[in-house]
């Protein structure tokens, strides 16, 4: 996997990777992830990291985070869906580099996008 030129190579295939960047914000008023503490995540590992959930409108509810690259650290966060009563959620992360990976504190994450409620309540059994 190479993370900056986003592809993933199998054995002698490569696979162009698409991504939303976390720090692009297509939406004005959704919440989003945030690092609630420094952490690091060892190389070619992943880790559940404790994130805060702030923005407007109310983030409590049940959400959808996309997967994300953080920065340019080699660092990508899993798509995940968010049910939070208390603004705080874990989300995945995943280190693709050689190096261990410092996440700060409120370091962004990815953006949320609200999940229709009706929706959820069609597709359970």
């Amino acid at each position: 996997i190479d993370v900056g030129e986003r592809k993933l190579q199998i054995q002698s295939r490569g696979i162009q990777v698409s991504l939303q960047e976390a720090a692009t914000s297509k939406c004005v008023q959704c919440p989003v992830l945030h690092m609630e503490e420094t952490v690091v995540i060892p190389a070619w590992s992943e880790m559940e990291v404790m994130a805060t959930m702030n923005g407007k409108p109310h983030p409590l509810g049940t959400w959808v985070a996309e997967a994300a690259v953080v920065g340019k650290m080699g660092l990508v966060t899993a798509r995940s869906v968010v049910q939070s009563t208390t603004g705080r959620t874990p989300i995945r992360v995943i280190n693709l580099t050689q190096q261990p990976a410092t996440l700060h504190r409120g370091t962004k994450l990815a953006e949320l996008e609200e999940v229709d409620e009706c929706l959820i309540a069609a597709t359970e059994p």
